[in-house]
């Protein structure tokens, strides 16, 4: 993680694994996309990843959930 001059914070993409508390999570950008910045975890053994997404400015801009077969987030499913 590194801090812009104007005092954002800047994650890479990135998968974080951890042990102790038997989470996943990754960090993606989607360049281009109206709401770029995208969190997803999920317990480790299961197959379902949860989704947040934020604007541009980093403020929350909403939430789904992905089903995946092989560790992967693929189908998207909103929820509101």
């Amino acid at each position: 993680m590194t801090v812009k001059s104007e005092h954002m914070l800047h994650i890479l993409e990135q998968t974080v694994d951890d042990p102790v508390a038997g989470f996943t999570f990754k960090f993606l950008l989607a360049e281009g996309a109206e709401n770029p910045s995208r969190l997803l975890f999920k317990k480790s053994a299961d197959t379902v990843w949860r989704e947040y997404s934020f604007d541009t400015d980093g403020e929350f801009a909403g939430a789904t959930s992905r089903i995946s077969a092989a560790n992967q987030p693929s189908s998207l499913r909103l929820v509101k």
